[in-house]
């Protein structure tokens, strides 16, 4: 199944807050690098950096599995299943 699909940076920031307990990011000129447990992963910031960029499904997708949370935020986040 591809990704196809986009979801906002304020309604991905709210499952965030559930699924990443204790999560924190950074902005970048181009990306949002957001950090959990240790790890680092990067989200583009969409166009010309808008602050509530749509983002492809296929990075958040990257992000979760990155964090070893990709199950989890299949069964939470619709537009992922």
């Amino acid at each position: 199944m591809t990704s196809r699909g986009q979801i906002r940076w304020s309604k991905l920031r709210a499952h965030f807050e559930v699924l990443l307990p204790g999560w924190t990011f950074s902005d970048a000129d181009h990306y949002r690098f957001v950090y959990f447990g240790g790890v680092r992963a990067r989200l583009p910031k969409g166009a010309h950096g808008r602050k509530d960029a749509e983002i492809e499904l296929g990075h958040i997708k990257h992000l979760f599995r990155r964090f070893g949370k990709l199950d989890e935020a299949k069964r939470t986040i619709p537009q992922l299943r």
